[in-house]
């Protein structure tokens, strides 16, 4: 099996989410309406799965390498924004940081 990149995935997510609106645009006037979401459900676990897998996080390593780093920045209880903010520019959330952590 072959990973495919991000970026392939939500172009593949973009054209079926079209799709799907030009088939309601179509036979439903625009009102939703049945229209199977399967493709779309599959390529968005397939997405957040590509997604999980580069995180830093995904490794043993890479997980004790962000927790070193999370203590060197001495943050407190008011800084969790200014937490939250720094982990989402290294591609996680604190909240991520946090539950990889706890499974060390």
């Amino acid at each position: 099996m072959t990973t495919r990149s991000t970026s392939e995935i939500t172009a593949d997510l973009k054209s079926a989410t079209a799709e799907r609106a030009q088939y309601r645009a179509l036979h439903n006037e625009g009102q939703g309406g049945y229209a199977t979401d399967k493709k779309i459900e599959q390529l968005a676990a397939e997405l957040t799965a590509a997604v999980k897998a580069q995180s830093p996080l995904a490794t043993l390593a890479g997980i004790e390498t962000a927790r070193a780093w999370a203590k060197e920045q001495n943050w407190t209880a008011k800084d969790m924004q200014a937490a939250n903010n720094a982990c989402r520019a290294r591609g996680y959330s604190l909240s991520e940081l946090q539950a990889a952590i706890k499974t060390l």
